[in-house]
């Protein structure tokens, strides 16, 4: 049998291919919805440390009751970083909320990615 065209040997496995893909730092920013009942001094003061422990940066408002955080993730696309960031700030924001639950399904309201060397660049 012919070999295929270019790097793709054949009967390469997905996982071979994204381990081959170069990774690279994206930024990654997270925000909630209006978690009005849940965002109380306690959560935010919990949210805040475990954010800066994980080398995020947080913001949150007590006003709006809504959590964010920017995130630095090393992946080979933006969607990976995506995923895990927002795996990431879901368990943050899980353990500052704690006893109390997140609605189910809970989905950040905003997911933005961005190459973190051109965001570093911008002004």
């Amino acid at each position: 049998m012919a070999g295929a065209d270019g790097d793709i040997a054949w009967g390469a496995t997905v996982e071979e291919l994204r381990a081959s893909e170069e990774k690279r730092e994206w930024l990654v920013e997270l925000r909630s919805e209006s978690l009005s009942s849940l965002a109380v001094d306690a959560a935010l003061a919990r949210f805040a440390e475990d954010a800066s422990r994980l080398g995020a940066i947080e913001e949150c408002s007590l006003t709006l009751g809504r959590f964010a955080m920017r995130l630095k993730i090393t992946a080979a696309r933006p969607e990976e970083a995506a995923d895990a960031a927002t795996e990431l700030f879901t368990r943050t924001l899980e353990a500052a909320i704690w006893p109390r639950s997140l609605p189910t399904p809970f989905v950040p309201c905003e997911v933005a990615v961005h190459p973190a060397d051109s965001w570093s660049a911008a002004p």
